[in-house]
């Protein structure tokens, strides 16, 4: 039962000046400015970002231009970045604006940064006494020993993250055999892990709430 990470992301807008791919010196080309923005944030995890933490800065799409002959004046990219500490994520975002800013200016571009609607998701942190629930509720229902209490902190973000940030309470995993990972187009649900998920939630209801 380990941590899921928060997950952010910024919607980056490089604009330059058009111009005709045979006359590149009347331009100032987007595209070779966007190029160097994403080379230049894969330093920021290695370069500004202690070893002892972990986190990712992912460019997940870049758009612009349409015609084989014509450099395009606009290019927009999005940026993907997660942590498992606030402060770390704050850094990612303070690096990712100065690097942006800086390599936008050495290229004559001018570069627009803007969060998109519901970020950032927080880390997803669960609570202690609500943990030793849940894994009282989960042995009693599959034993002790198909319980893993010591897993790896997951990258994925969760929107639970949200809820315990109100009320207290603990984020688990439900195994579903040897199948393909969520997000895979070759996931296949195990039809098997419905009858321990319901015997979970009964056990833990039973546990938790007072007898009538």
């Amino acid at each position: 039962m380990g941590a899921m990470a928060s997950a952010d992301g910024v919607l980056i807008t490089v604009e330059g000046t058009g111009g005709h791919s045979a006359q590149p010196h009347m331009a100032r080309d987007p595209l070779v400015c966007a190029a160097a923005i994403i080379g230049s944030v894969q330093t920021i995890v290695s370069r500004t970002v202690s070893p002892f933490e972990q986190a990712v800065v992912s460019i997940t799409s870049i758009h612009g231009g349409e015609a084989w002959n014509v450099i395009p004046d606009k290019i927009q990219m999005r940026c993907n970045f997660r942590s498992f500490s606030e402060s770390v994520s704050a850094k990612i975002e303070m690096e990712l604006k100065r690097i942006c800013h800086g390599t936008a200016q050495a290229h004559g571009c001018t570069v627009h940064i803007e969060r998109p609607p519901m970020t950032p998701y927080p880390p997803t942190v669960n609570h202690p006494a609500e943990t030793r629930l849940a894994i009282e509720a989960m042995s009693a229902v599959a034993g002790a020993e198909n319980v893993h209490q010591n897993l790896e902190p997951v990258m994925g973000s969760e929107d639970f993250a949200f809820f315990l940030r109100e009320v207290p309470g603990a984020y688990i995993f439900i195994g579903n055999g040897d199948s393909a990972a969520l997000h895979n187009p070759a996931y296949d649900f195990n039809d098997d892990a419905l009858g321990y998920g319901v015997a979970y939630w009964t056990e833990l209801a039973r546990r938790a709430l007072p007898c009538a």
